[in-house]
């Protein structure tokens, strides 16, 4: 698994996943729910061989207004994308949300409210769902979780609409460790029935400690509630008012078994 950090809480996940029963990826993701008049089967998915292919996941698209990304092109990015999932509906997580879903016609996982919000804003292949909901897309599956956050889109005018509750995902794929991306969140106690239920690997936690919980409240959960080998840190340090240091993360995670890495904006990681 190949995880890519694009700063604050963007992530593009790659992975090799084997066809279903031996059928092709494409009818194996033709099962997939979308939107009335589309085809899963359209996915830009690579196949690398007869039995297997790449695929890629971004998670919270924020790339053009992303101040911590340096020449990054979101086409370049779109390209190579073949499922989005979004956790809620703050600008950060849905900032590029439409233009990467017409870009690179990639199915969208979100909640209900985002879902509806994207349809109306063009985006066709969609896969709506809700907290505690799991959705088997071929290559993986997919769950929402609880997190402890807000949820909502601010234009530009100032209006306010809501998106529905925030959500945490795990990611459950063949022959490789569970993820868990927390999303945007407070720490919780909760957390450890994410564990106890769905077992994650690798995690991705917010750290900025603003809007969010900070390092010493995500090392705790980590420590108290999670049987992680690896964790990334994110939500950070996006703006001055999260101007947080993944050092100080590491000194709160100090005597915990879980191995963190910090990538910078652009770096990719790769856990077996």
């Amino acid at each position: 698994m190949r995880i890519t950090w694009y700063g604050h809480s963007c992530f593009l996940i790659a992975f090799e996943a084997q066809y279903e029963n031996g059928a092709p990826l494409d009818e194996a993701l033709s099962e997939t729910r979308v939107s009335p008049g589309t085809s899963a089967s359209n996915s830009t998915i690579t196949r690398d061989s007869e039995r297997r292919a790449t695929v890629s996941v971004m998670i919270d698209p924020f790339i053009i207004e992303n101040p911590i990304l340096d020449n990054v092109d979101i086409q370049d990015v779109a390209r190579n994308v073949d499922h989005i999932i979004t956790s809620h509906g703050h600008t950060e997580s849905i900032g590029d949300l439409v233009k990467m879903a017409k870009m690179s016609n990639a199915l969208v996982t979100a909640n209900q409210e985002v879902c509806a919000w994207a349809k109306a804003h063009g985006v066709t292949r969609l896969n709506p769902m809700n907290t505690g909901g799991t959705v088997d897309l071929g290559t993986f599956k997919v769950s929402l979780t609880p997190a402890q956050h807000s949820s909502s889109h601010v234009d530009a005018s100032g209006v306010i609409t809501y998106l529905g509750e925030a959500n945490g995902v795990v990611i459950e794929i063949s022959e490789e460790p569970t993820l868990y991306y927390a999303g945007d969140t407070a720490a919780f106690s909760d957390m450890a029935l994410i564990d106890e239920i769905y077992k994650p690997k690798i995690g991705l936690f917010p750290i900025s400690g603003t809007f969010t919980m900070g390092c010493r409240q995500a090392a705790s959960v980590i420590k108290k509630y999670f049987h992680l080998s690896h964790v990334i840190p994110c939500h950070y340090p996006t703006y001055e008012s999260i101007a947080q240091d993944a050092d100080a993360f590491a000194s709160e995670l100090a005597g915990s078994t879980t191995e963190l890495y910090a990538p910078k904006p652009g770096g990719t990681v790769e856990i077996k």
